[in-house]
């Protein structure tokens, strides 16, 4: 498990994977996409076959005014 400043946008493009948050957990396959925003996650290949996504991150740590 970790967790990021970020906002992550993730898109699965083919096989499974398993998007495992604190109390839960969910299978994506190809053609699902997920938005994470900065909690506990991990992730695990669901099935036999690999998987590929791509992601985009988007910085979301707090910014100063200095």
């Amino acid at each position: 498990m970790h967790h990021s400043d970020t906002i992550d946008i993730v898109f699965v493009i083919s096989g499974q994977v398993e998007l495992i948050l604190d109390e839960e957990s969910t299978v994506l396959r190809s053609g699902d996409t997920v938005v994470q925003r900065g909690t506990n996650h991990g992730w695990r290949v669901a099935g036999s076959e690999p998987c590929t996504f791509a992601g985009v991150l988007i910085d979301a740590a707090p910014q100063s005014n200095a």
